[in-house]
């Protein structure tokens, strides 16, 4: 890379391990606040109302039937509508396709059953990173996806290319 701070040499080239780890952890931890913040939101409403709800009701344990919807939604909205979630976006990456768009909503379902894949087996599958030619995670094998470095967005349609420049 050139001195002056000029990334665009990585656009379109595969991230790796520690590019999409360190965004996986910006979007874990965002989504621990959101769903935090929301708990404390659905308390407060419990609270407020008791009154007028059955004793036997716990609007709090409802809510934890929604965390994973939330969760779901969050990754599978965000690489279907952008192709990045908020912790990608922030580091320059964005899950495509092999002709360089976003995932359709149908492959980021499949890619997000796949993040549970990757990790049932001592989270194997995103290690794999490490070591695939490709970069990429048993979930974006299922899935049919790529990431790749984002500063400057490609034209959509331009075709990617599936091999890793060294």
């Amino acid at each position: 890379m050139s001195g002056s701070g000029d990334y665009n040499e990585l656009e379109g080239r595969v991230a790796g391990f520690i590019s999409r780890f360190v965004a996986f952890s910006i979007d874990a931890v965002l989504l621990v606040i959101l769903i935090a913040a929301l708990s404390w939101v659905v308390k407060q409403v419990e609270v407020l109302f008791e009154t007028f709800l059955p004793r036997d009701f716990d609007l709090g344990g409802s809510f934890l039937i929604a965390v994973p919807f939330i969760i779901s939604v969050y990754y599978i909205g965000s690489w279907a509508l952008t192709g990045a979630t908020i912790g990608k976006w922030f580091l320059g990456l964005r899950v495509v396709r092999a002709d360089g768009n976003p995932p359709t909503i149908a492959r980021s379902l499949i890619r997000f059953v796949g993040y549970g894949l990757s990790a049932i087996v001592f989270f194997l599958g995103y290690i794999w990173v490490l070591f695939d030619e490709e970069r990429r995670a048993w979930h974006d094998e299922l899935a049919g996806t790529w990431v790749v470095y984002d500063f400057q967005r490609r034209p959509r349609g331009e075709v990617y290319s599936h091999r890793v420049e060294t």
